[in-house]
């Protein structure tokens, strides 16, 4: 049997429920599984994929403060439209140096040239572990009390996680949908974590996509994700689902917002 799951990502207090309801609205009015991968205390971002058009604000803002995205999503929660996963904390975007320092740029990039061409990466690969073992304890708990939902999944912000934070992720009784790292090894190290490592590796080398089973580490998953939108990548995804020997488990597809 096949399962798949729609998810979207980066609701918070600044979504607009009319464009959510317009868009991904229209799958689960269909009866389509979304999962809706949900920042609970986000600052305001745009175009993080554009360096020359992205924007970053200075403070997060609880979801819970925008009352009626609060209500709404509590809704469908209770309505079974929408799965919530939980989405990082905050989704601030820092520049990480070599050192490891991480600045986090305000305002918008292209007025700040002081940042040049050092890399800008997502919040859990530059936050430290303590911090996000903090962190996690709390907006964890805000969120499912908001929703009146036990989260059982995260996905990190930008599909990028450290080792270590991973580690913290799993700590908190949470599986992880995606960010599957094949250049950098970013799991915490074991045989079972290096196994799952090649596995993910040699089906990305052959059929150009994730390995589309959930793996396990120890009790705890990582779900595979997908970004399709396109023909093309609707192609590797027949071709996932065809592989021989194999089924497709908890294969969760997420939506671009460019």
């Amino acid at each position: 049997m096949m399962r798949i799951a729609i998810r979207d990502d980066d609701t918070s207090y600044w979504s607009d429920i009319t464009v959510l309801d317009r868009t991904v609205g229209r799958l689960w009015r269909a009866g389509a599984p979304v999962s809706l991968a949900i920042v609970p205390n986000s600052v305001k971002f745009e175009a993080p994929w554009d360096r020359a058009l992205f924007e970053q604000g200075e403070e997060p803002r609880p979801l819970g403060e925008n009352a009626a995205l609060a209500d709404y999503l509590r809704d469908l929660v209770h309505e079974r439209k929408i799965t919530p996963m939980l989405h990082g904390i905050d989704h601030r975007y820092a520049f990480v140096e070599k050192n490891g320092e991480a600045t986090i740029p305000a305002g918008r990039l292209a007025d700040q040239p002081q940042f040049g061409k050092a890399r800008l990466v997502g919040e859990f690969a530059w936050k430290d572990e303590a911090r996000v073992t903090e962190e996690l304890t709390q907006w964890l708990q805000y969120l499912g009390d908001m929703l009146r939902y036990k989260i059982r999944i995260f996905v990190p912000p930008s599909n990028a996680i450290s080792r270590s934070n991973a580690r913290a992720v799993y700590a908190a009784g949470l599986d992880i949908c995606g960010a599957i790292s094949t250049r950098r090894f970013n799991r915490p190290l074991s045989g079972e974590a290096l196994r799952n490592y090649l596995i993910n590796s040699f089906w990305r080398a052959v059929y150009g996509g994730p390995y589309p089973r959930a793996l396990r580490y120890g009790a705890r998953l990582d779900r595979p994700a997908h970004a399709t939108p396109t023909p093309e990548e609707l192609e590797v995804i027949k071709r996932l689902c065809l592989a021989p020997l194999y089924l497709i488990q908890d294969f969760c597809i997420f939506l671009r917002k460019k």
